[in-house]
């Protein structure tokens, strides 16, 4: 069945549904001149399923909050909660596993709103290259994107974004795997948001995508990598005109393989430290640490292993301090590059 409240005046109706059993529909679309109205689904001790789309709109006001709760699992298509003015929270929780194909919260003029996933089993997300799993994009703020599960698969990219203001941090805990095809990105032209992703029993793998915080006018975010088996990154970039963000990565018992850059850099300002803390061995490509005022330390520990380097490690200021560069490992360091490696 398709539930749809419509208005082009005033305020669409609340699409409220509760029931002890399963939810199926088809479909739920809520959308007005000034408010779209909140789609509230509840299944107390079973499953929801929603094969298309849930849709709340307004033209011209604050979209309404999407919120689907269930004991058991979750599967829906597309997400979207869009306003003029706001755009609303999503927020998923499931008893069981998650599978969802997009979500949005946008809003042209102001905030969009947090996206919220919590499951007790599996998280999948859809998308694709042109397609983000999920993006919150306000023109002053975009929302958080926070995911929970005892797995994460992602297809698409996540985004927070905000044109003129603050973007959102993004943030993945799982208890086993994180798989990302695309790059998370979180970028506000005076904040970018954190990116967090971290694994209690698992390694992380990103060698195929890029994390990104970015801020065109002031400081950008830390990007923070967490797992106790190893860790492979691809390239990291906190870039802001004021500050760079803090690059920080860690692995409990296993090691850490950086295949391309990562970089902090300010404009303007101070650069964030860079530090790989590992239990095995480290190997890296070129890490830099650049800003106009202020380097940041690159730090590089390796508790049992060696630490290589295939490139440069540079911090370095314009008009100011660089910072410290300092690399400690039980066994061999190798410093290899085509240029001055420090």
């Amino acid at each position: 069945r398709f539930f749809s409240s419509l208005t082009f005046v005033g305020s669409a109706g609340l699409g409220n549904l509760l029931a002890q059993n399963r939810i199926n529909a088809a479909g739920i679309h809520s959308a007005g001149g000034e408010r779209g109205g909140n789609i509230t689904l509840t299944s107390e001790s079973n499953t929801i399923r929603v094969d298309e789309a849930l849709e709340s709109i307004s033209l011209n006001g604050d979209a309404g909050a999407v919120t689907v709760t269930a004991a058991g699992a979750v599967a829906t298509g597309d997400i979207l909660s869009h306003g003029l003015q706001q755009g609303g929270h999503v927020t998923i929780q499931s008893g069981d596993r998650i599978d969802i194909n997009t979500i949005s919260s946008f809003s042209d003029q102001d905030t969009a709103r947090r996206v919220t996933l919590s499951a007790a089993q599996s998280v999948s997300l859809g998308g694709d290259d042109m397609t983000p799993a999920i993006r919150s994009e306000g023109q002053q703020k975009g929302g958080s994107v926070t995911i929970s599960g005892t797995d994460i698969t992602v297809s698409g990219a996540l985004d927070s974004f905000s044109t003129d203001g603050i973007a959102g941090d993004v943030s993945l805990l799982a208890e086993g795997e994180i798989v990302l095809a695309q790059d998370i990105r979180t970028e506000g032209g005076q904040i970018g948001g954190d990116i967090r992703l971290e694994t209690q029993t698992a390694g992380l793998d990103t060698r195929a995508i890029a994390l990104e915080s970015r801020s065109s006018q002031g400081n950008a975010g830390d990007v923070t990598l967490e797992a106790p088996g190893s860790i492979t990154t691809g390239a990291i970039d906190s870039e802001g005109n004021n500050r760079g963000g803090d690059i920080t990565i860690s692995s409990d018992n296993g090691a850490i393989i950086a295949t391309d850059q990562l970089t902090s850099l300010s404009d303007n300002d101070k650069a964030g430290s860079v530090s790989l803390t590992a239990h095995d061995a480290i190997v890296t490509t070129h890490i830099f640490s650049q800003g106009r005022e202020r380097g940041g330390d690159i730090t590089l520990t390796s508790e049992t292993g060696g630490i290589e380097t295939n490139g440069v490690l540079a911090s370095f200021s314009e008009t100011g301090r660089a910072g410290a560069v300092d690399l400690t490992a039980a066994q061999s360091i190798v410093l290899t590059g085509n240029e001055r490696t420090v």
